[in-house]
């Protein structure tokens, strides 16, 4: 979830990673790759997080077995609302790439998210 006061990055849920993700509480909105996808204004689809140098957690990345990131912007009324991050190991790098319904899915998570901050 996008906090305009602390220009961050909140994290609101996370689900298949350990508990080290929590690590992952906030990250700084300018220079991420969630400002890249906003003003691109769409998803960005990143093969090799360790090797994307706006990536902010390679550590927790590398060591969640994590490869592969596909990082929808989260808008109401134009306004950036949070982003959707989605993960995949390396075996399955692709298979998030070829999913048309998740990009349909963030468009109900955007109503949700806006509805509840």
């Amino acid at each position: 979830v996008y906090n305009a006061k602390k220009d961050s990055l909140d994290l609101a849920s996370s689900f298949g990673v350990g508990n080290d993700w929590r690590g992952k509480a906030n990250l700084k909105y300018p220079g991420s790759l969630a400002e890249k996808a906003y003003a691109k204004g769409g998803p960005l689809k990143i093969i090799d997080v360790v090797k994307e140098h706006r990536y902010q957690s390679k550590y927790l990345a590398k060591n969640n077995n994590l490869c592969s990131l596909l990082l929808i912007p989260l808008q109401c009324n134009g306004k950036l609302v949070g982003s959707l991050s989605l993960y995949s190991s390396p075996d399955k790098k692709m298979e998030i790439f070829e999913n048309d319904f998740i990009e349909k899915y963030a468009r109900l998570i955007e109503v949700m998210v806006a509805l509840l901050f």
